[in-house]
């Protein structure tokens, strides 16, 4: 909500205020003033300093999560672009409309092209791939 407020300002001034957003910088610098910045109040000013160390505090927190899952997940994409390179399309698509390492087994049986690869390898792939008992998720 807007409410109108006269006041007074040097005639000097009056020729800039034409050329920026008046109201915006009457509310910036009233914010700034309530809020301490430009306080001689020792107080204001510690309580804003420790409310600005406790944002930096959670903000670096933020920041080390975001890194740790950033690697994590380019680790993964390390891994499963290697993998892909290893193993044509055929097996890949094999795998993901399996729905449990037996469906795959008795595929992989069955399927004279998946017999072209050992079987623990293939098993060690879906496991890889599907998050099976060999793979450990974080």
């Amino acid at each position: 909500m807007k409410v109108t407020k006269p006041f007074c300002i040097d005639a000097e001034l009056l020729g800039d205020l034409k050329n920026i957003n008046a109201s915006e910088l009457v509310n910036s610098l009233l914010t700034e003033h309530l809020d301490g910045k430009n306080s001689l109040n020792i107080g204001k000013m510690k309580a804003l300093l420790s409310k600005n160390l406790e944002k930096k505090k959670k903000l670096l927190h933020d920041i080390r999560d975001l890194r740790a899952r950033i690697a994590i997940i380019e680790q993964k994409e390390a891994k499963i672009l290697k993998i892909s390179k290893q193993y044509p399309d055929y097996i890949f698509k094999l795998i993901d409309g399996c729905s449990s390492v037996m469906v795959f087994y008795a595929n992989y049986r069955n399927d004279i092209k998946l017999k072209a690869y050992s079987w623990i390898e293939l098993k060690k792939l879906y496991n890889n791939l599907k998050g099976g008992e060999n793979n450990v998720q974080k």
